[in-house]
């Protein structure tokens, strides 16, 4: 999650709190050079990502807080990786790997899942709880639920280190 706090201790201020989760694929081609007794190898490839995105706000004094909740869709982006695999006698061997990822998620919906004024439930009098999200909007704009899509980056850089068992 990322939490962003305007002049924390200050009653009026406004918070952000991003978490996001989901299921990622990432199928790969795999080139690998052996050169006893140390396997290198490379891998990359697409990903493919099914997630969803929570965003949870404080506005200020009245403590109004939103929560809102992106999903939908079917998300691209890019894995690689470089690793060692040092080869032994034994059935363990020992590896060690770098890896990167990318990956833009551009949902398809949001929705209000949670609207607190002063700790009162306020959700039903919301008249739209559930927003369509374009790329862009039509000329002749007649739908109030349909809004701009965001775009939120899912990025990792990773090092492993650690025994693989071989059986």
């Amino acid at each position: 999650p990322i939490d962003e706090d305007v002049n924390p201790g200050d009653p009026a201020a406004s918070s952000l709190k991003y978490s996001g989760s989901g299921i990622q694929v990432s199928p790969s081609i795999v080139f690998s050079f052996n050169v006893e007794p140390v396997m290198q190898y490379a891998r990359f490839g697409p990903s493919f990502g099914f997630l969803t995105v929570e965003i949870d706000a404080t506005d200020g004094p009245t403590a109004t807080k939103p929560r809102l909740e992106f999903s939908g869709g079917v998300n691209t982006g890019f894995q690689a990786a470089v690793g060692l695999l040092l080869q032994t006698k034994g059935i363990l061997q020992l590896f060690g790997e770098a890896s990167l990822g990318s990956m833009s998620f551009g949902p398809t919906k949001a929705e209000y899942t949670v609207y607190t004024i002063n700790g009162l439930d306020q959700l039903h009098t919301l008249q739209d709880k559930t927003f369509r999200l374009e790329e862009s909007f039509p000329i002749a704009q007649t739908a109030s639920n349909v809004v701009l899509r965001p775009r939120f980056q899912f990025s990792s850089v990773a090092i492993a280190v650690g025994l693989r068992v071989s059986i």
